[in-house]
């Protein structure tokens, strides 16, 4: 029940710690260097989820075309 739990709520997880990304950006970049070190900010945010979160997101909707899948299967 918990596994099922922890994994239904892994995309909202996720979503939640990309937004908090992107504010922790805009302000720490705003802090250093106001509105080019906000928009470096976003940017470097950017680029770290590219590189660093979308993998799990790619995990995320692979499971949820796999569960698609067997739900057509067994209909």
């Amino acid at each position: 029940m918990l596994k099922n739990l922890i994994l239904g709520s892994y995309s909202i997880l996720i979503e939640v710690a990309l937004w908090l990304l992107f504010a922790a950006a805009l302000i720490g970049g705003y802090m250093v260097n106001e509105v080019i070190g906000a928009i470096v900010g976003l940017i470097l945010a950017f680029l770290f989820a590219v590189l660093v979160v979308a993998p799990f997101l790619l995990i995320e909707d692979i499971r949820n075309r796999v569960r698609r899948i067997e739900a057509a299967k067994t209909k």
